[in-house]
């Protein structure tokens, strides 16, 4: 980790069956920094300025709710995305970024 900064470490869990084989692309404050290919235990690993950032990932057309985060110079904090299964069959389905520890 370069001096100064805070790391984001973004790991793909299980999530649904139909999505294994899909892409999420991993925006910070708006810009996108990376993609995790498809299948479990993907870790992307973003170096950013401490202070408060906006997360969200993208799969296909579906979008996460933004997560607002705290980054602490010289410390890395995790986070888990995946895509829960909804009542509401593929129109619900919603990608999902969880801090660890949530």
């Amino acid at each position: 980790m370069v001096d100064g900064l805070g790391l984001l470490v973004i790991e793909r869990a299980g999530g649904t069956y139909q999505n294994r084989l899909r892409r999420y692309i991993v925006y910070v404050d708006g810009r996108r920094v990376g993609t995790l290919g498809p299948g479990t235990g993907q870790q992307l690993n973003v170096e950013v300025e401490p202070g408060q950032h906006v997360v969200y990932v993208r799969i296909d057309w579906l979008r996460s709710k933004p997560l607002e985060i705290g980054v602490v110079q010289g410390r890395e904090l995790r986070l888990t995305i995946d895509m829960p299964r909804s009542g509401l069959g593929r129109f619900g389905m919603r990608p999902r970024i969880t801090p660890e520890g949530a």
